[in-house]
Formats: structure tokens, sequence, C-alpha cells
């Protein structure tokens, strides 16, 4: 039987490490905000790239919104918005899915998606015009709204470390 407390191959197994998948881009350390003593930090538009079809102002006040909420991270050099999504079963992941892929066909805007079980991973971006659009915040705030209604799970810590998952309220 396999300990968890020795290497393995040279590396030591903790728990949470036993599906250590996460996307290229993400750092290696990520935190999560959870709750502040200071007012949230608004983002400087010159960290976003907006798409020459959209309000930068609107999108900029979004994207703020997105980012301070604390799971969703800017990427590409500020051009899109990431984040992954983690549910109890294949089920309720996909189910999840089908629902953003439903409004993607009604908004006709795609995110890029990877699925692996339970974890979705999804970037939003635009690529005509390129940058940070309107429709990216409006489909991140859906996939927000829709992982709660499909139960999301949510660690208390997203940094690796072993935290009892509950369902997001």
């Amino acid at each position: 039987m396999l300990s968890v407390s020795k290497p393995v191959v040279g590396m030591t197994l903790r728990p949470g490490d036993l599906y250590p998948w996460r996307p290229l881009s993400a750092p290696a350390g990520r935190r999560r905000r959870t709750f502040a003593t200071t007012p949230p930090a608004r983002l400087k538009s010159s960290e976003l790239k907006v798409s020459s079809n959209s309000d930068a102002s609107r999108v900029l006040a979004e994207a703020t919104q997105l980012l301070d909420d604390g799971h969703w991270r800017l990427c590409d050099q500020g051009e899109g918005l990431e984040r992954e999504f983690r549910f109890k079963t294949f089920k309720a992941t996909w189910d999840f899915m089908n629902d953003v892929a439903a409004e993607c066909k009604a908004q006709r805007h795609h995110p890029e998606w990877t699925n692996v079980f339970t974890r979705t991973h999804i970037k939003w971006t635009t690529h005509s015009p390129k940058g940070l659009s309107a429709k990216d915040t409006h489909m991140a705030q859906f996939c927000d709204d829709v992982a709660t209604r499909r139960g999301e799970l949510l660690s208390a810590s997203q940094d690796g470390d072993a935290a009892p998952e509950t369902p997001k309220v």
C-alpha cells in the first residue's frame, strides 16, 4: 500500500495532490481572496487590453468586479479572464458545461475550455478584434451564476493545501 508521507519517485504526496492537474497558464501558487478589511482595488486601464468594439470603462468595471470576487484572474497579458470550476461529480460538471454551451450559442461567443473529470478550466477572450470584451465579462459572470446553481465546490484555500470542500452557496 502506498503511504502518502513517503517520497514516491522523488515526490512527496499530500492530500489534494492525488489529482494535481492545473492549466499551464495558472500560477503555481494561486491564492483565493476570502474577505478584505480594505476596499477592493480597482484595475488600472493599463492592465487590460480591451477589444476595440467594447466600451473600455464598462469592461474595466466588470472585470474589476470579477477579479475582486477572487476566482477569476487575468491572462494573456490582460486580454482574457480565466478560472477553474470544480464539482462533486462528472455529471454535475457536464451539466454546467451544457448550460454554458447553450448560452454561448445564444451569445455567439465561445470560450477556450478543457474538462478533466470534475474540473473545467475556462478562458474568455475575444480574438477579433483582439482583447477583452463586454461579451467576455458577461459570459464570465454567467459562468459564476451557473456554477452556483450547479453546486460548485469551493475549498477554503486554493493554494493546494488540503481543506474540506464545501458547496458554493
